[in-house]
């Protein structure tokens, strides 16, 4: 049973319980009552401590086994998984609402004192009742002492998750810090830009000197663009007379070339003088005249007869 019903991960549970005395002796009792501390633990994963004391006249302690617990969660009458009902009893320890009862003798450094841990996770539900069993002497200290070292060691690990949860605050509180200067300064660097394009700003009324350089150098390179510019438009401009003036030259020398060919050639009447006289082809093509049909089938005749007649 305690194999599969266990504590393994029960943890540490701490309160303050408010500590009273029952019905039957509050008449009688004379021993005030101081505030009391509990704590329960599972030194084991098959039963669970509970210890209460008030570090001065009272400390209670008992061992909760499996069985005690199933026998208290039949007693409260919760179903549900064995899980869900350890869930239970540490919400209901945990609910701050957790008084202690005493019960018995009032004389102090009786044994027959007893006392009930009551606990109660929300009203309308059922409520946990331990009874617990007095420690006197030796027990009664090594219960204080191993309530208070196991509290020393709860604060220890709050204190380093505090620490770590804190660093990491820091660190992201850092990042976005620096992230909030980074793009304030970029919206101060855009708007005294456009203050300086509009002319509304003055440089010498400028106090971050970071963004008076970064200005400059913003106005610089849009100058040296600027001149780019148009030194780019210049020199398309100076380029187009040289090809017109090319163009001429290449002109000029192919009519001059003309010329000279033109002037070593003979001239008509030269030619016309040195051949002598020519037929010349006229250049209208003359009337065409009827030509006379052909007659087929002439007789041919003997020339001796011609010459006989």
């Amino acid at each position: 049973m305690a194999a599969e019903k266990g504590f393994e991960d029960f943890g540490d549970v701490f309160g303050e319980a408010t500590p009273e005395w029952d019905s039957a002796t509050a008449t009688i009792a004379v021993v005030p009552l101081l505030p009391s501390l509990f704590y329960a633990h599972a030194p084991d994963p098959s039963r669970v401590e509970v210890l209460a004391t008030d570090f001065h006249s009272f400390t209670f302690a008992r061992v909760l086994t499996v069985h005690d617990l199933e026998d208290l969660r039949d007693d409260i009458g919760i179903g549900g998984s064995w899980s869900e009902f350890v869930d239970y009893f540490k919400s209901s320890l945990s609910s701050g609402g957790v008084k202690l009862i005493l019960g018995g003798l009032q004389n102090v450094g009786s044994g027959n004192v007893h006392a009930t841990l009551i606990a109660l996770k929300s009203k309308g539900l059922p409520r946990i009742s331990l009874s617990l069993n007095i420690v006197l002497n030796v027990p009664a200290s090594d219960a204080m002492g191993t309530l208070s070292l196991a509290l020393f060691r709860a604060f220890k690990r709050k204190e380093s998750d505090a620490v770590k949860g804190f660093h990491i605050f820091l660190v992201f509180s850092y990042s976005e810090h620096q992230r909030s200067s980074q793009l304030m300064e970029s919206l101060s660097s855009e708007r005294l830009l456009i203050a300086v394009y509009d002319g509304e700003f003055e440089a010498a009324d400028m106090t971050n000197q970071h963004v008076i350089s970064f200005v400059n150098q913003e106005k610089n390179d849009n100058l040296q663009n600027q001149l780019d510019s148009l030194s780019f438009l210049s020199k398309r401009k100076a380029s187009k007379p040289n090809l017109a003036v090319k163009a001429s030259t290449a002109s000029d020398v192919l009519l001059n070339n003309f010329e000279t060919s033109d002037s070593g050639l003979q001239q008509p009447s030269d030619i016309a003088a040195n051949k002598g006289p020519q037929v010349i082809k006229s250049s209208k093509r003359g009337a065409l005249v009827s030509r006379r049909p052909r007659v087929r089938g002439v007789l041919l005749q003997d020339t001796e007869d011609d010459d006989d007649n």
